[in-house]
């Protein structure tokens, strides 16, 4: 550790623990298609305005990947819209 400082046990113990992906998102494994879909199923939430951005793929700024969320988190309210997202297969 950094200045030499050691906690006796401590290092053990956390290497131990079973590690998980914490920052893992759901919604930012939405594909554009299905992206598309679940806006053709919520028409009152005008979301279509943003499809110039949704459709930017990679190429977008870091404000537009905020911007993604809102409008994914907005089309992510409902068991039924969450199954509707293909899971990465491991």
């Amino acid at each position: 550790m950094e200045g030499g400082l050691q906690w006796p046990g401590k290092t053990d113990f956390y290497v131990q623990l079973p590690k998980v992906e914490l920052h893992a998102h759901l919604n930012g494994s939405i594909s554009s298609r299905t992206m598309k879909k679940l806006i053709a199923k919520k028409p009152h939430l005008k979301v279509d305005g943003h499809m110039t951005m949704i459709d930017k793929g990679k190429k977008r700024t870091l404000e537009e990947c905020f911007q993604m969320f809102q409008v994914i988190h907005q089309l992510t309210t409902s068991a039924e819209d969450i199954l509707m997202t293909p899971q990465k297969r491991q």
